[in-house]
């Protein structure tokens, strides 16, 4: 199903998130969010389309000696979006979509090593996810109660390490990258915890409602059935 995401389809993805959005040319991070809707729709093949897309765009829109780094952001933008998205979707769908991905990267562009720090244990509570979430007490009242093994894994690993920035993404684009996963996933209740969470760490409305269009077109495309109402941002942002 690699043919879904055609040049035209993409281009498209990419003038819905510039619809009302105020980012720059340059430093457009469309692309983060159907590469992420595609690997949660379990549509793997997908991804290296989108990416050899993104990379054309980048060739295009750079030059000089600057190329070979922004290559290898871009690279790794696509690597850890994906990687995050995967606390949502599940890992299995992860793997098979960087795998993927890895199988079309040319090497100059693969990481030999880790973009964390293995030996950190961060935590949801520390002072900046805790100014980004706002709600984060609350929201961790309710997964404790559910099943305190539940919120100890969420506050230690999940959303500790989902939520913790390596500098690859901004806190705006992993909550974006997390709301696309859970539109996908047909999860009302956590699409609207990332989609407020986004707005409450400097994502324009017009952003957040061009990445919810994404993330829509793509899951029709590759199959996704709702069950489920999927939030409105006015609804989300009042």
């Amino acid at each position: 199903m690699a043919h879904i995401a055609s040049p035209a389809f993409l281009n498209r993805m990419r003038t819905i998130y510039l619809e009302g959005n105020s980012v720059s040319e340059l430093h457009n991070s469309w692309y983060l969010f159907p590469v992420v809707a595609f690997s949660s729709s379990n549509i793997p093949e997908a991804v290296p389309a989108v990416f050899q897309h993104a990379l054309n765009e980048l060739h295009m829109e750079r030059n000089g000696e600057s190329l070979e780094k922004q290559e290898l952001l871009l690279a790794r933008r696509f690597r850890e979006s994906i990687f995050k998205a995967g606390m949502v979707c599940g890992y299995s769908r992860t793997i098979n979509s960087l795998v993927a991905l890895h199988e079309v990267m040319p090497e100059r562009l693969q990481d030999k090593a880790m973009n964390r720090d293995a030996a950190l244990h961060p935590t949801w509570k520390t002072a900046t996810l805790r100014d980004v979430r706002r709600f984060c007490a609350t929201t961790q009242d309710l997964l404790g109660s559910a099943y305190p093994d539940l919120g100890w894994f969420c506050e230690s690993i999940a959303y500790g390490i989902v939520y913790e920035s390596t500098g690859l993404l901004s806190q705006s684009e992993i909550a974006l990258v997390l709301a696309t996963a859970n539109i996908i996933m047909d999860i009302p209740r956590a699409t609207r915890w990332h989609l407020r969470t986004a707005h409450n760490s400097g994502a324009a409305s017009g952003q957040i409602q061009g990445v919810r269009k994404i993330a829509i077109e793509v899951g029709k495309a590759s199959g996704v059935a709702w069950r489920n109402e999927i939030p409105e941002i006015d609804s989300v942002l009042t």
